[in-house]
């Protein structure tokens, strides 16, 4: 006869990864999740197949796809995971098995994200296989990794955040409140603050340690009229209060030295905004982070002819203009010409994404005192000062560093005068 506990299958005793992992094949097995990554990979085809030098418009369509639209996916998806049992009515048979309460939702929920980073892969894959079907390569290709990092980050908080209203509520309605924050925040972008917006990339720190937060809060009480005497963990216990505490840290960080309108100004920022830019006098200075988070100034390009182009990735036309300014950068380097990119853009990565993506080997820097507004002019401290109505917008500047040309688009990048004018300008202060 055997023993009573040969009745508890080895199932019964699995391992968390083993748990994880039959969760995880459960879904891919689905036709649902097999309709999505198909239609993910003809999503990212038809966001990532833009032309440039470069993949950086690309990737970075790829990214701002996944963070922003198929954050809305995520979040039904992983309430719809986390009341299966309630729906299926099968929570008796899964809560009865000799399992902590925290190992089963932990698995559930590393399992529900391994689909999850399925989804990713498959719009990355297709963005990667739209840039092939142009003909014009993979130059620049590690724009992809970090723009797939940062795909990961925000859809982990929208998991995280979602899979605990569903799960502690017993309801997918209390998850989608997450999909509902997301389509509200993408339509009042102009209403608000840059903190509110998780896929921004300066916000994600702060918001990957709120969403492990949730996740320990959730194991912490997950099904607790089905726990009986077991305890809880300690190390949950632990965790969950200190992780809440370093991502609200992490959060009064990015409010304390960002630069916003609707919550905090910098001093440093409004002076630079306060500067007016007027043809043959000294162009507007400032000190802002290059793609490499060094910072840079005019002092840096002493004795030098500057093209200072302010572009953001809204406008098609600013990956023309970044792949121009290489041109001539490579053209004019050797007599003192050097172009300074400024990225006009409420999200601190794109800067960083378009030097790699694009393999510039010109100054990109960063205006992290862009905000959300309704016109671009008034987005930036820099366009301020610039006089920016419309981007991307190009300076050309003598040896000292005195405005010489303005030129709104599409002279920046189209056509032949920026090309006149640095020919004029060499003509005129020769090495």
């Amino acid at each position: 006869m055997n023993p009573p506990n040969a009745l508890i299958t080895p199932q019964h005793k699995s391992p968390l990864p083993f748990m994880a992992w039959t969760e995880f094949k459960m879904g891919i097995r689905t036709g649902q999740f097999r309709f999505l990554v198909v239609l993910l990979l003809l999503l990212g085809w038809s966001v990532g197949g833009a032309v440039g030098r470069g993949v950086a418009t690309s990737a970075y369509a790829a990214g701002e796809t996944a963070c922003r639209y198929l954050g809305v996916m995520v979040a039904v998806w992983i309430a719809l995971g986390a009341v299966r049992d309630t729906q299926m009515r099968t929570e008796v048979v899964i809560f009865t098995k000799p399992q902590p309460m925290e190992r089963i939702a932990l698995a559930r929920f590393v399992g529900y994200f391994g689909q999850i980073l399925c989804f990713i892969t498959a719009l990355f894959l297709g963005a990667i296989l739209g840039r092939l079907a142009t003909g014009l390569g993979l130059l620049g290709f590690t724009a992809y990794g970090f723009q797939f990092v940062r795909a990961v980050a925000t859809l982990f908080f929208v998991a995280s955040a979602s899979y605990c209203l569903a799960s502690l509520a017993d309801s997918v309605i209390a998850g989608c409140i997450v999909a509902l924050y997301w389509v509200v925040a993408m339509g009042g972008k102009e209403f608000l603050a840059k903190i509110y917006f998780v896929w921004y990339s300066q916000n994600l720190i702060a918001y990957t340690l709120l969403g492990l937060a949730l996740l320990c809060f959730n194991l912490w009480f997950y099904r607790k009229r089905w726990r009986g005497e077991s305890k809880v963990s300690p190390v949950i216990k632990l965790l969950a209060p200190t992780l809440l505490v370093l991502g609200g840290y992490a959060v009064w960080v990015v409010l304390r030295d960002g630069h916003d309108p609707m919550i905090r100004q910098t001093y440093a920022l409004t002076r630079i905004e306060s500067q007016n830019i007027v043809e043959g006098e000294l162009t507007p200075g400032f000190l802002l982070p290059d793609s490499n988070g060094k910072p840079y100034s005019l002092a840096n390009a002493e004795g030098k002819i500057l093209i200072i182009a302010l572009w953001s990735p809204q406008d098609p036309e600013s990956t023309l203009l970044l792949s121009r300014l290489e041109e001539i950068y490579q053209k004019y380097k050797s007599q003192g010409v050097l172009p300074v990119a400024i990225c006009v853009s409420e999200d601190g990565g794109v800067a960083r994404t378009f030097a790699q993506g694009e393999a510039l080997s010109y100054p990109v820097v960063y205006d992290w005192g862009t905000h959300n507004a309704a016109r671009q002019a008034e987005m930036s401290p820099l366009c301020s000062a610039y006089r920016a109505e419309r981007l991307p917008y190009v300076v050309v500047t003598d040896r000292r560093h005195r405005v010489t040309n303005m030129l709104p688009p599409p002279a920046g990048y189209e056509g032949t005068e920026l090309q006149e004018q640095l020919e004029l300008r060499l003509s005129e202060e020769p090495e």
